[in-house]
């Protein structure tokens, strides 16, 4: 949007207000898979997810209703 001042704080709130996600790998763990900001700079679709890594793969564990996998604990490379 600003390709001669991209880093300019107003252009970077502009180009963050002006952002509308629907889809692909960054909305993927937001409900209902939206990413959008609105003048106060909040988004008013996002929640908060517990991710786990597992065998490398980040995995969202909680809520138990979005989770993509059962989460590990104790993590399996503990030993008690």
């Amino acid at each position: 949007m600003f390709p001669d001042d991209p880093l300019n704080p107003e252009n970077l709130r502009s180009a963050f207000l002006a952002l509308d996600l629907t889809s692909g790998q960054p909305s993927r763990p937001t409900r209902p898979e939206h990413i959008k900001f609105d003048g106060a700079g909040d988004n008013p679709d996002a929640f908060a997810v517990v991710l786990q890594v597992q065998n490398g793969e980040p995995k969202v564990v909680w809520p138990v209703a979005d989770a993509e996998a059962e989460v590990v604990f104790p993590r399996a490379d503990t030993t008690r």
